[in-house]
């Protein structure tokens, strides 16, 4: 840099530090505010509105929300650097849990359908992306609101203007926002940020899906194993997973024989996963290593794993965690597994250990008497 130009330099660097404070200070006088009294409360029901999908084409809010459960996250647009790592964040560690409960998500901001496809593209989102011209659905959750003067001041001189952004060529912005409805768009559960800066962790989202909607299904097993399905939801519960399950080893599957916990909805008795080892491109299933090994088997995430990555559990009901232990037959043979799944990344500690260790043994001892126990 030449010394007739390190002034201007300067002068630019005083201006983008101006601008950011500019930001700042508004983040921290809508902290300041706190959620506003007009934010809908539960048992709101979601009004019909007219929206935009991507392409442009109209589709209404009672389409999208028609017979499922969803989750609805208000976003301010592509512009937006916080509303773009929370949407990569929710598409990497929210779609798998909802798809595994069947609730849908769908991610709402006043910009153009152009905007909305931006948001889609540049976060690979696998989720609906749509456009609410006029902001109706932010306008009726309570959540609208616009820049300070000198925030929409300090955006044009970064080149944004909103009035080109917005469908309707306004500065109404959603105030980031997740909603939990149920399959009659009835409102169940809110989480609002003023302070844009912030956002609703998945976690957070999981839990309250949780307690809200969730319905937890009957423990079953085979008719030997059946002394052990209230141990298996108690620890299903106490560890705070979703499934805990008896799985029988058969030559070209893993046989559920036992289940309890959110997931027996998708782990019936009797439902089989074909093990990797009969297509060799196939990505194996937890148990069945846990069988060919002969040993504990721990998975933190199985989307971080090279061995486990895109197996059946993780892609079809988003249970990216996992614990298993092997059962051994009278005769020191592997024959199953006890296991417990989860749809967030844990770590289990040696109570939790213990836990399902003597789960194993429980299983072995009724193994003991009757070998069978793990058939139908």
């Amino acid at each position: 840099m030449t010394p007739a130009e390190q002034p201007e330099a300067e002068t630019a660097s005083d201006e983008t530090a101006a601008l950011l404070q500019v930001f700042v200070t508004e983040q921290l006088a809508l902290e300041a505010s706190g959620t506003p009294t007009s934010v809908a409360a539960p048992g709101f029901r979601v009004p019909t509105v007219s929206l935009l999908d991507v392409d442009g084409r109209q589709v209404t809010s009672d389409a999208l929300l028609a017979g499922t459960p969803a989750v609805i996250v208000f976003y301010r647009g592509a512009w937006c650097p916080y509303c773009n790592m929370a949407l990569r964040t929710y598409e990497k560690d929210l779609v798998p849990a909802l798809r595994a409960r069947g609730v849908r998500l769908i991610a709402v901001s006043p910009q153009t359908p152009d905007g909305s496809m931006s948001s889609r593209d540049i976060n690979e989102l696998s989720f609906t992306v749509v456009s609410d011209p006029g902001n109706q659905l932010a306008a009726a959750f309570g959540i609208l609101t616009q820049p300070s003067a000198e925030a929409h001041a300090a955006q044009l001189s970064l080149g944004l203007d909103l009035r080109e952004t917005n469908a309707d060529g306004g500065l109404g912005l959603p105030m980031p926002t997740v909603a939990l409805v149920d399959e009659d768009r009835l409102l169940r559960w809110i989480d609002v940020h003023p302070n844009y800066a912030k956002r609703t962790d998945p976690r957070e989202v999981l839990d309250a899906l949780d307690r809200t909607l969730a319905t937890t299904p009957p423990a079953n097993a085979t008719p030997a194993l059946s002394s052990v399905t209230s141990r298996m939801a108690d620890l299903a519960e106490t560890l705070g997973v979703k499934s805990c399950l008896v799985m029988r080893s058969d030559p070209g599957s893993m046989v559920v024989a036992a289940t309890a916990g959110q997931g027996a909805a998708h782990y019936p008795v009797g439902a089989a996963g074909q093990k990797a080892a009969l297509t060799p491109e196939a990505v194996p299933l937890y148990c069945e290593h846990v069988v060919d090994s002969g040993e504990a088997v721990f998975i933190s995430d199985s989307r971080d794993d090279q061995v486990f990555a895109g197996n059946e559990d993780e892609v079809e009901f988003g249970l990216t965690n996992y614990l298993g232990l092997p059962v051994r037959n009278a005769a020191g043979e592997v024959v199953g597994t006890v296991c417990v799944l989860d749809d967030s990344a844990r770590d289990y500690d040696d109570q939790a250990r213990r836990a399902l260790d003597a789960l194993r043994s429980d299983v072995e001892a009724i193994m003991a008497q009757d070998p069978s126990a793990l058939s139908t």
